[in-house]
């Protein structure tokens, strides 16, 4: 059995609900103001789209706000600092897409033969938001100065991608029997 986990207890969970309290959202100011809102808070992976911009969500929810201003202000150590909380809060989407693919997998076992499409397009969009995530993690890493921490977070984000994309094989080869 699968370990149950309580998002309203992680850390980005309270930090949304801070940006959240902190904010007021009008989605067709936001849509008004940005005509490029659903190409930049979506992502897709084959023929899967995940279109995630009707959700209240902004640049600072999105990890960057803050590190852009950090590079505008150049200072070295809002730079480290904004680009770490950047990558702690897109390796813990990461880690949540890991335990979906987990959970997916289990729910096969539970699941009639019916709803094995439902199941495998959530691993889809889980490895799909984790590749994302992955991407941004890369990015953030490259403002490093620190070449070692540019090589390790580039390795590891290849294993983590090569172990959920086996994962995500290993589940469509289930679903396919």
């Amino acid at each position: 059995m699968l370990p149950k986990n309580n998002p309203t207890k992680l850390e980005s969970w309270k930090r949304l609900e801070e940006i959240r309290k902190s904010r007021s959202f009008d989605l067709r100011r936001l849509f008004r103001e940005d005509p490029g809102r659903a190409e930049r808070f979506s992502a897709s992976f084959d023929d899967i789209f995940l279109d995630y911009s009707k959700n209240l969500i902004d640049e600072d929810v999105k990890c960057r706000g803050p590190l852009r201003r950090a590079l505008k202000e150049g200072s070295e150590e809002r730079i480290e600092a904004s680009r770490q909380a950047a990558v702690s809060i897109c390796l813990e989407i990461i880690n949540m897409m890991g335990k979906c693919l987990e959970m997916s997998a289990g729910l096969l076992t539970y699941s009639d033969s019916a709803a094995f499409a439902y199941v495998t397009e959530c691993a889809e969009l889980a490895y799909s938001a984790s590749l994302t995530a992955g991407n941004y993690v890369l990015s953030m890493s490259r403002l490093s100065s620190d070449d070692t921490y540019q090589y390790v977070m580039k390795r590891e984000n290849e294993l983590t991608m090569q172990h959920q994309k086996e994962f995500l094989d290993r589940l469509r080869s289930a679903v396919a029997e």
